[in-house]
């Protein structure tokens, strides 16, 4: 056995929790202005504005909000908070976009 999947399990889980039924926004890129007021979020993109309650949006520190790039932070973000075995030398996230489209990310440890 190389670790017990609990505590993998338990860690993406809360990760998820935070992300699920919220509007995801990066907040590193050049096309999509973002700015947080009190209570809600304001989003300029494409020439078009956008307004959210500030509890319905989670911004993320990425450029773009693609399978890829979530799948490298749910990696990079599990990796902070687990303790992996020293014999373990690589981790792979897949992320599901829907069935049959899985974006990878593997980083080598």
């Amino acid at each position: 056995m190389v670790m017990d999947f609990v505590d993998i399990k338990r860690s993406l889980k809360k990760i998820a929790d935070e992300m699920d039924h919220k509007t995801l926004l990066p907040r590193s890129t050049d096309n999509v202005k973002v700015t947080e007021h009190t209570n809600e979020v304001e989003v300029i993109t494409c020439g078009k504005r956008y307004v959210f309650p500030k509890e319905d949006v989670l911004i993320l520190d990425i450029d773009v909000t693609t399978a890829e790039e979530m799948s490298r932070l749910m990696a990079k973000r599990l990796l902070s908070v687990v303790d992996l075995p020293k014999n373990v030398k690589r981790m792979w996230v897949g992320l599901d976009e829907e069935r049959g489209q899985t974006a990878w990310y593997s980083e080598s440890l």
